[in-house]
């Protein structure tokens, strides 16, 4: 029986944080993961043991990186005896993150006032997540035009969906990306800059499973062109969270992996 947690972490010093593994997990397993674009929050999603046992599943708020043990925000109660999947940075201001889960026609778009503490989340319809190629949705992320992307655990194919469908209801796929290669272990995607080219936004998906091929394959947005970046794993351990992310020095593609001490491994580009 899975019990779900997500986990978003204010956080000073990204790299310093991942340099040296996350904060304390309240015993779960990290099963997504994305980061805000200012760097000022991480979100974690997953499954364990741990504060909100009995209510299912729910999210918590750390403060400041790996100093703060404490969190200050707690919320339970989204998908119950089940296990979200995925989870992405929706919107900054107001502060709002997006979490799916496998085989659920539903998902969830949650407010969080950074003030008053108070998290505000509804549901909206995603069909696409509940049967067919996307039954085992493993990653979601928004470009900068609002149009979500998910990519299924096992597939060939990113799927694209409307511009800020989420606050309208319900998202509905209306745009297929072909990979070149059928892929078994995606387990996590971000967009972010492209690693050559800042300017263009690029989809990174890890193929990071335990398994995996441990390929980055990045899309760029406006050329339509494949690139890939190795990350041969040091741990052979289950992954299935991937955060990317850039700052004045370069493009940092983080895995964190599926395990109880929240260890993490980092590349530079």
């Amino acid at each position: 029986m899975f019990r779900t947690y997500i986990l978003l972490f204010l956080l000073l010093q990204p790299s310093y944080l991942f340099s040296f593994g996350l904060p304390d997990k309240d015993g779960m397993h990290i099963t997504g993961a994305d980061v805000s674009k200012t760097l000022d929050a991480l979100a974690v999603v997953g499954y364990g043991q741990g504060s909100c046992e009995g209510a299912g599943d729910g999210f918590i708020i750390y403060g400041q990186g790996i100093t703060t043990r404490e969190a200050y925000i707690k919320h339970c109660g989204l998908y119950f005896r089940s296990s979200a999947e995925a989870i992405a940075v929706y919107s900054e201001e107001p502060f709002q993150v997006v979490i799916t889960a496998e085989s659920h026609d539903y998902s969830f778009l949650c407010e969080i006032d950074e003030d008053s503490h108070a998290v505000d989340c509804d549901t909206f319809k995603t069909p696409d997540f509940k049967k067919g190629r996307l039954e085992e949705v493993s990653g979601i992320d928004f470009d900068s035009r609002g149009r979500m992307y998910a990519v299924p655990d096992n597939g060939q194919y990113i799927f694209r969906f409307p511009a800020r469908c989420a606050e309208r209801g319900e998202c509905k796929r209306n745009k297929e990306i072909k990979l070149p290669r059928y892929y078994h272990q995606m387990e996590d995607i971000s967009i972010e800059g492209c690693i050559d080219n800042p300017k263009d936004e690029c989809i990174y998906i890890g193929d990071v499973g335990k398994g995996g091929t441990n390929d980055i394959i990045i899309y760029n947005l406006r050329t339509e062109k494949f690139s890939y970046k190795r990350f041969q794993k040091r741990k052979n351990k289950d992954t299935e969270a991937m955060v990317v992310y850039r700052d004045v020095e370069a493009t940092h593609i983080v895995l964190i992996h599926k395990d109880s001490e929240g260890s993490v491994e980092y590349k530079k580009y």
